[in-house]
């Protein structure tokens, strides 16, 4: 079993692709947590779409963060593949600069705002992605900070994304 150290604000935990009863596929991490989620982040160059699609393929869906902890998991995972930002599941409706009451997972769930980690001055909708578009989809800057961005880009900005499973029962 592969094991890795994370350090989450002076606080060392050591974890591995399982815990207790709960398994992962290979490739895939156990995010530790009561939720028993795998996550693997992958790098591609593809729009929020194509990597919501891409996990699809997989079994999964783009990763939903629900806590500090997690958040931190994820970016770590993003580390290590040493790329830029990555999408997550998060989405809009209804872009607005400030505005976060909006927003939503994109498996349906709607408790976003019991955990929210944007970057300063986000979610601020401020570019035009075309003709009546905004920023309306969920990306994790390396900082680990989110910044709601364009669901059409692929141009380099957005290097990845994150996906999550349930993890099995052993």
């Amino acid at each position: 079993m592969a094991h890795w150290l994370v350090i989450v604000c002076c606080l060392s935990i050591a974890f591995s692709t399982s815990f207790g009863q709960y398994i992962c596929p290979d490739g895939w991490n156990l995010m530790p947590g009561g939720r028993h989620q795998c996550i693997q982040v992958f790098v591609a160059n593809v729009t929020w779409s194509g990597a919501r699609m891409a996990c699809e393929t997989q079994a999964s869906r783009l990763a939903i963060v629900r806590n500090a902890f997690e958040n931190a998991f994820i970016q770590h995972e993003m580390s290590l593949q040493n790329f830029g930002d990555m999408w997550l599941g998060g989405i809009t409706a209804t872009p607005a600069p400030g505005d976060v009451n909006d927003w939503f997972w994109e498996d349906g769930t709607t408790d976003f705002q019991s955990y929210m980690n944007w970057d300063s001055g986000q979610p601020d909708a401020y570019e035009d992605c075309g003709p009546n578009y905004l920023e309306a989809c969920l990306e994790m800057r390396s900082n680990g900070k989110w910044d709601d961005n364009c669901c059409a880009y692929h141009d380099g900005y957005v290097k990845g994304y994150a996906c999550s499973m349930d993890a099995e029962q052993s």
